[in-house]
């Protein structure tokens, strides 16, 4: 993997591995310098590690806007209860329709809100769907 032109690779940490478990690290492949060792203990394997590797080092300024789409959908939540209500029911006579064809998805959502007249959402559907329960 390449990180801000390093060549980053996961290697089996030597005296990190357990009887049964090979540990591994990250390691920049031209200086050797290790890049991350989860804090002395290794990671269990190489994906682990590179995951744990991407996840640090992520973009956080998108952190900050899902955190705000979240608030705004809980918000609206919070104001329309007895729109919540309604789509809860709608949710419920379509699963006990038990048709395989209806599902509740994105496109009921929004035809639901453009009949109650709710056009101009700070968020997506998509988002809505994804924290309207949280």
């Amino acid at each position: 993997m390449i990180y801000k032109g390093r060549k980053i690779i996961a290697i089996r940490g030597g005296s990190m591995d357990t009887n049964y478990t090979p540990r591994y690290i990250l390691v920049d492949e031209t200086t050797g310098e290790i890049v991350d060792d989860a804090q002395g203990y290794g990671y269990k394997g190489e994906r682990k590690a590179y995951s744990a590797f991407y996840y640090k080092h992520r973009d956080k300024t998108k952190d900050g806007e899902k955190r705000r789409i979240k608030k705004l959908v809980i918000k609206f939540c919070k104001d329309n209860p007895e729109l919540i209500e309604d789509l809860l029911d709608l949710e419920f006579h379509i699963l006990k329709m038990n048709d395989k064809n209806i599902t509740f998805n994105s496109k009921i959502v929004s035809d639901y809100f453009k009949n109650c007249g709710i056009d101009n959402l700070d968020f997506s559907i998509e988002d809505f769907l994804k924290y309207w329960d949280a």
